[in-house]
């Protein structure tokens, strides 16, 4: 399972890297405005879309003896869902520019009601390329949906240059999803309702699980796109994307290809417990030196990559890629809770997150804009920490001293790489270029954070732990062989 992991890992991050690759191009190409009319098209269609989320692929994946009725039973009602939500988008159109005060919103939001339509029409059964652990095929249709929809929406935005290039990229995108879920695993669904107490018994806990998620993610976009516009929220989207995103959606790779494995060993808690350690380990392993990197060369990356326009996005990435780490340390955990048929906890999990995410937004994000906002999303994830460290010691016997211990060394390493990075910046800002700072930022940082890693592990390391385990198979075999080259 976790060669399998590591393989699916490998091929969403070339999946992620696309779409990173097509956020830069397209903010060069248009601007925070345009971004922000999507976020507030977006914001109101993922709302009303959150209540076909029953989570009916996790449903699936978690019961072992599905038959073709329950895949059909769960198909049947993600058209009919979809047809509704699709009616409700078009009929919200208007509202949402009232909202908003802004007009341009309108014709957008139909057209994505088009998309999400489209979109419920999916083969149900592509959910066993994670169910039968099929990584393969699961990567080729996420990355080939990446690659149409970057090849769509770049010579569009050159040609358009108008958020229109967003919208159209978007129905593209749900267009070959449909297509290529069809080729890769050949089905003739069938409409049923023979299972629908069977599915809907494990999903309803989903969906409000899904809306809890939907009401933390979403808040911030409704309270800056009312009270501080299209820029502003554009603004904030794009340092959502480029600071958090990046480790958020590896470890969401990770999540999806352990999560049926987890589901396989559900009555084997020792050995649950390993796997979930492991995992925890290798989270913390990608996600503290990317998060903390990135808010180590906020400020030069925002301007390379995006452009003067962007600068006032550097402050608010800072904050949100420290939110990107603790937000990947915090999630694998409901996937333990779907896994050994539980997903009442999660709900639960959801309603501590939101019942802290609602006052502290409101509050913060209102007063203080896209940077209040930003630590509102920080507060929140460090606040949930505790729970999710209570929740495994409930549920897995890990206690807070293993926890900490699968976080202390890539922590360590972590800091001793900002500390650096930070002096460089201090001795060379102003006296090179900014393209210039940052190559070597970023080239310090990673030689620090894996050096001091290394040692860390050769002193206080384990023998089972996930660092050392690394070292042991993949790096020690080497050495002798560098040697002898030289």
């Amino acid at each position: 399972m976790v060669k399998g992991a590591a393989w699916m890992t490998l091929l969403m991050i070339t999946n992620r890297v696309i779409g990173l690759i097509s956020t830069i191009i397209l903010a060069r190409l248009l601007l925070p405005d345009d971004f922000g009319i999507v976020v507030m098209c977006s914001s109101v269609v993922g709302g009303l879309a959150i209540f076909t989320a029953f989570g009916f692929d996790i449903a699936l994946i978690q019961k072992q003896d599905a038959t073709r009725s329950h895949y059909d039973t769960a198909w049947t009602f993600k058209v009919l869902l979809g047809i509704l939500v699709a009616t409700c988008i078009a009929l919200a159109a208007y509202p949402t520019s009232l909202f908003y005060r802004e007009p341009r919103v309108i014709l957008p939001m139909i057209v994505l009601g088009l998309a999400f339509l489209l979109q419920s029409f999916e083969n149900i059964r592509v959910v066993d390329f994670r169910k039968n652990l099929e990584f393969d095929k699961e990567a080729i249709l996420r990355v080939s949906q990446k690659v149409v929809g970057f090849c769509t929406a770049i010579p569009l935005a050159y040609y358009l240059r108008s958020y229109w290039a967003l919208i159209i990229g978007s129905f593209v995108f749900s267009l070959t999803n449909v297509i290529l879920s069809y080729v890769l695993r050949p089905y003739k669904p069938r409409f049923t309702f023979s299972e629908k107490k069977s599915i809907f018994g494990f999903s309803s806990w989903l969906l409000l699980t899904n809306l809890l998620s939907y009401t933390r993610d979403t808040l911030s976009d409704f309270v800056i796109g009312r009270t501080a516009g299209a820029k502003s929220l554009g603004l904030l989207s794009v340092a959502r994307e480029l600071s958090s995103a990046p480790s958020m959606m590896m470890i969401a790779s990770v999540n999806r290809a352990v999560y049926p494995g987890y589901a396989k060993m559900a009555d084997r808690r020792q050995e649950l417990k390993e796997t979930y350690s492991r995992v925890i380990s290798t989270i913390a392993l990608i996600a503290l030196p990317m998060g903390v990197g990135i808010a180590s060369v906020s400020d030069q990356l925002v301007f390379v990559v995006l452009g003067e326009g962007w600068r006032d996005a550097g402050p608010v990435m800072k904050i949100l890629a420290l939110y990107g780490v603790l937000s990947a340390l915090n999630s694998n955990i409901a996937y333990v809770f779907n896994a050994v048929g539980k997903p009442k906890l999660t709900t639960y999990m959801g309603f501590y997150q939101t019942g802290l995410m609602l006052p502290i937004m409101l509050i913060l994000a209102w007063k203080f804009g896209i940077l209040g906002a930003a630590w509102a999303f920080l507060i929140t994830s460090s606040l949930t920490l505790p729970f999710v460290m209570g929740a495994a010691r409930k549920l897995l016997q890990i206690n807070l001293v293993q926890y900490v211990s699968f976080l202390l060394r890539p922590l360590g390493s972590s800091l001793l790489m900002y500390a650096s990075v930070i002096m460089l910046e201090n001795v060379f800002t102003g006296r090179i270029s900014e393209f210039q700072l940052l190559a070597l930022s970023v080239s310090l940082g990673v030689a620090v954070y894996l050096s001091s890693l290394l040692l860390f592990v050769l002193a206080f390391g384990s023998k089972t732990s996930t660092e050392r385990v690394i070292y042991e198979q993949y790096v020690r075999p080497k050495l002798p062989r560098l040697g002898a080259h030289r």
